[in-house]
């Protein structure tokens, strides 16, 4: 009836443990997929601000360098420190990545083959009444006449077109900047909405975990545990007794293991150890010993003479009065004798 009743509690403890421990894992992957999919979209956000931030800078790094190249073209300022060509290739560079750039962000190609859906703001911003897409590419088109412009009215002309663009473009790049922030915070903020609306879910299963499953397990646990409680206290009882029993057991073998039956004295065993001992403690303290290894003179006699009784006699005797002259004394006996 007992083991039946534990089989019992091990089924219903299992089920309802099993029932417990799935909706945790139920709601760890939705939390965990959630959050991984708000962090993605924030980091994608995150990107799309230095990319955006990146355009509106590389728009004031071409007006500057057209400026410069004019300069050092046709009025033959000595006080730029780099050539005509270094210049040129500066400001070629600045408009090839502006226009990489611009076509990243006006199709939403964030990172290698990953593409972002344009907000409608944004959307509206590229291809809407502002038409950024199209400008960005007019001015770099402006940026890459002027390198190749010969004659210096026409240049002029050019130059006075980029300084009457990049201002605007400038504005409307800010604009776009802080759109994606604007845009970034909103995804923030839906994933701190996650995080409340999971962590207060997880609490409302966690309690009704503990009041339909672990409260009904508990207290059949308990139920049982005071029907076994006799028992247990007598298996206990008993087992304590056992275990005096076996410790006393095990005192006594181990001193016949360690000292000679008939004297008392130490066995061969530990002579060796503390021989090994006292040879370890000179190498490493210079600590000095002395080992002497006597044996009874016509031993055999007595026990020829007297029987081995009386040998007995003899030998616990000396036994008795050399260990009061002696730190350690050891029978050291060979096989098929009986000396100390």
């Amino acid at each position: 009836m007992w083991q039946l009743d534990i089989r019992k509690l091990e089924n219903n403890i299992t089920i309802r443990y099993v029932i417990a421990i799935s909706l945790i894992a139920f709601l760890s992957t939705i939390a965990y997929y959630a959050f991984q999919s708000a962090l993605s979209r924030s980091y994608d956000t995150a990107l799309i601000v230095n990319i955006s931030g990146r355009q509106r800078m590389l728009s004031q790094h071409i007006a500057l360098d057209a400026h410069r190249l004019y300069l050092k073209r046709f009025d033959h300022l000595d006080k730029c420190q780099h050539s005509a060509v270094f210049l040129m290739n500066a400001l070629e560079k600045n408009a090839q990545e502006m226009a990489l750039t611009n076509q990243r962000l006006s199709i939403g190609h964030i990172r290698n083959e990953e593409f972002e859906m344009l907000s409608p703001p944004i959307y509206e911003m590229y291809f809407g009444k502002m038409n950024l897409a199209k400008r960005v590419d007019d001015y770099v088109a402006l940026a890459r006449v002027l390198e190749t412009e010969n004659d210096k009215v026409a240049a002029r002309e050019v130059l006075s077109k980029i300084n009457g663009v990049s201002e605007s473009l400038l504005h409307d790049l800010n604009l776009v900047v802080h759109q994606y922030q604007k845009e970034g915070e909103q995804k923030l903020a839906r994933v701190k909405q996650i995080e409340w609306f999971n962590w207060i879910l997880t609490l409302i299963v966690l309690i009704l975990e503990v009041v339909f499953i672990f409260r009904p397990m508990v207290r059949k646990i308990v139920q049982l545990t005071k029907s076994e409680a006799q028992t247990m206290v007598s298996l206990q009882e008993l087992v304590a007794l056992r275990t005096s029993h076996l410790e006393e057991a095990n005192s006594k073998l181990e001193k016949l293991a360690q000292h000679d039956a008939l004297t008392g004295l130490l066995n061969r065993l530990n002579m060796e150890e503390d021989i090994e001992n006292a040879i370890n403690d000179y190498h490493s303290q210079q600590i000095p010993f002395a080992i002497l290894m006597f044996d009874v003179d016509w031993f055999k006699r007595v026990n020829d003479n007297y029987g081995h009784d009386v040998g007995d006699m003899v030998l616990i005797e000396v036994a008795k009065r050399l260990k009061k002259a002696s730190d350690m004394m050891t029978r050291y006996t060979e096989q098929g004798g009986r000396s100390l």
